[in-house]
C-alpha cells in the first residue's frame, strides 16, 4: 500500500500556480463559463509591447497560446493553461525579461519567465472577482497598483497595492476621499514626484477630470484625492483601445498617453490632442531615451464587442523630438482656462464699449464746442425778419413772435450775456398780455421750433442754483 501511494505521488504533477477552486465540478463550470465569454469579447487577446526588441507579446485566451510578433514574423513562445489565465491583464517587464499576468477582477498575480518558459504564481491571495473595470498600473520593482472596480454586487473605490518584494498580499494604500465614478480610464504613479494621477472620464458630461494624490510615505500617513484639472472631451472621439490598459505606463517626454490620442503633460498640466487620420493602439516609450514606438492598427474596430486582430498590428519608431514637432497637436484648454478666457474677452468687450462711449461723448463735446465757441454765430434783426448766420449757413425767421424773441436775445448777446430771467424775458416778448399758462405753452413751442431749425439746443430753460423757484432763459452760441 505504501509503495502504491509513493508511485502516485511520484507521477502526480504538482500545481505550482495554486489555482483557486471550490471543487472539481465548480472548477470546470466556472472556467468553461469564463472561457466562452472571453473568447467572444475583446478580452480574448492580451497584448503588450516588447519595448526593448520592438515587438509584441500576444496571449490568445481561446487556445492558451502565447505568441511573439516582430515585424511580420509571428512565433509561438509557449502553450499555457487557459484555465489559469482567464480574465487576466498582460504586462511586459523588459528589465526582468518576464511577463506578468494579473487578474482583471483583482487577486492573483502570475509571472512567466521568458528565459526558461516557466509560469509561477507570485501572490498568496485569491481571486477577488470584485475589481472588474478597475485601472491597473505596474510601476516596476514588482509593484502593482489597482484603483476602483466593481463585482459581487458592489462597487469598489479603493486604491490597493501588490508588492512581491515585501509581501505577497494586496494591501490598501491610504488615500482619503475616493473618486465615485464608474468611468475610471487611467491610473498612473509619477515616480519623480511620487504622486498618483487618476484620469476620470465623465461619459454623460464629456469631461476629463484629473485627480492627484501623494503616495503615503509612512504607514500612518494618509493622502487625499484633489481635483487638479478638468477638460472638455469630444464624445465623438474614437479612443485607441477598448480597455486603455496600454495607457497606464507610457510616459513619453513628460507626456502621458491617455485615452488613445490624448496626451497629458504632467509638468505643465496641459492636455494635448494628437490629430491623426488612422487608428492607433498606443504610444510606448522605447528603451532608448530619445525614441518612442507607435503601434498602428490597420482596421478600426466597430463597437466594443468587435475583436481586435493584434497579428495585423505593426510598429513604427520615431525620435521623440521629431514626433512631437512634426505631428499635429492641438491644445485642449481646461475649464478654468476657458472661464478665464471668457472673463478676459468679456472685460475687453466692456473696455471697448467704455472707450467707444468716451470717444462718442468727446466727439459730441467737440461738436458742441464747434457750435458754441469756434463757430461764427451772428443775429441780424430787421423789421420783417431775423437772419441768423451759423457756420456759413443762413437761417431766416419771419414769425412776429420769433422776431420779438430774437430781438430780446440779440440785446443779451450785445451785452455779453448768455442768460436772462424767464419772467423778464416773457415781459419783454409778450408785454404781459395773455394768460400765464398760454404764454408758457406758446413760448415753449417757439423754443422747440427754433432749436429744431438751427439743429442744436440754442435756447434752453434752467433753474437758479440759489433759488430753485427762479428760472432763466439760457442761450448757447
Amino acid at each position: 500500500m505504501l509503495l502504491i501511494l509513493s508511485l502516485i505521488a511520484l507521477f502526480t504533477v504538482q500545481d505550482t500556480t495554486g489555482y483557486d477552486y471550490l471543487s472539481e465540478k465548480g472548477y470546470d463550470f466556472l472556467s468553461e463559463k469564463n472561457y466562452l465569454r472571453n473568447i467572444n469579447s475583446h478580452l480574448r487577446f492580451r497584448i503588450d509591447v516588447d519595448v526593448e526588441n520592438k515587438g509584441l507579446y500576444i496571449y490568445d485566451h481561446k487556445d492558451g497560446v502565447l505568441y511573439s510578433k516582430y515585424d511580420s514574423t509571428v512565433s509561438i513562445l509557449d502553450s499555457l493553461d487557459r484555465m489559469y489565465l482567464d480574465e487576466t491583464i498582460l504586462y511586459s517587464d523588459h528589465v526582468k525579461n518576464r511577463l506578468l499576468f494579473v487578474d482583471e477582477g483583482g487577486g492573483r498575480v502570475f509571472e512567466y519567465r521568458l528565459l526558461d518558459k516557466k509560469l509561477i504564481r507570485l501572490d498568496e491571495s485569491y481571486r477577488f472577482r470584485s475589481f472588474y473595470g478597475s485601472r491597473h498600473f505596474y510601476s516596476g520593482n514588482d509593484k502593482i497598483y489597482v484603483y476602483g472596480g466593481a463585482g459581487e454586487f458592489s462597487t469598489r473605490h479603493r486604491l490597493i497595492e501588490f508588492n512581491h518584494m515585501s509581501n505577497q498580499e494586496w494591501l490598501d494604500v491610504k488615500v482619503n476621499e475616493p473618486i465615485y465614478s464608474d468611468a475610471i480610464r487611467t491610473l498612473f504613479l509619477d515616480l519623480v514626484t511620487l504622486t498618483f494621477k487618476l484620469f476620470v472620464l465623465s461619459t454623460d458630461l464629456n469631461y476629463l477630470e484629473v485627480y492627484s494624490a501623494r503616495l503615503p510615505i509612512s504607514g500612518k500617513s494618509r493622502s487625499t484625492w484633489t481635483l487638479e484639472n478638468k477638460f472638455p472631451i469630444d464624445k465623438k472621439t474614437d479612443f485607441a483601445s477598448i480597455g486603455n490598459y496600454f495607457s497606464n505606463k507610457n510616459l513619453v517626454d513628460d507626456r502621458l498617453n491617455i485615452l488613445g490620442n490624448y496626451f497629458y503633460d504632467l509638468r505643465s498640466k496641459v492636455l494635448y490632442r494628437w490629430i491623426v487620420d488612422d487608428y492607433k493602439y498606443g504610444i510606448f516609450k522605447s528603451v532608448n531615451e530619445d525614441s518612442l514606438i507607435v503601434v498602428n492598427t490597420p482596421v478600426i474596430p466597430n463597437g466594443l464587442t468587435t475583436l481586435h486582430n493584434p497579428f495585423n498590428y505593426y510598429l513604427t519608431t520615431f525620435h521623440i523630438n521629431d514626433f512631437f514637432n512634426s505631428e499635429s497637436f492641438e491644445t485642449i484648454p481646461s475649464i478654468r482656462q476657458q472661464r478665464t478666457q471668457f472673463g478676459l474677452l468679456f472685460s475687453a468687450f466692456l473696455i471697448l464699449c467704455l472707450a467707444g462711449i468716451v470717444m462718442y461723448r468727446k466727439r459730441l463735446s467737440n461738436t458742441s464746442s464747434t457750435y458754441y465757441s469756434e463757430s461764427i454765430f451772428t443775429v441780424k434783426p430787421s423789421d420783417n425778419h431775423i437772419l441768423v448766420s451759423l457756420n456759413n449757413k443762413d437761417y431766416y425767421f419771419y414769425e412776429e413772435i420769433e422776431i420779438k424773441m430774437f430781438k430780446v436775445l440779440h440785446e443779451i448777446i450785445e451785452q455779453g450775456l448768455d442768460s436772462i430771467d424767464l419772467e423778464a424775458f416773457d415781459e419783454k416778448v409778450f408785454n404781459g398780455l395773455g394768460h400765464k399758462t398760454h404764454i408758457t405753452t406758446k413760448r415753449n413751442e417757439i423754443f422747440d421750433r427754433i432749436n429744431s431749425k438751427l439743429g442744436f439746443e440754442f435756447i434752453t430753460k434752467e433753474k437758479s442754483q440759489e433759488d430753485k423757484r427762479r428760472k432763466f432763459v439760457k442761450i448757447s452760441f
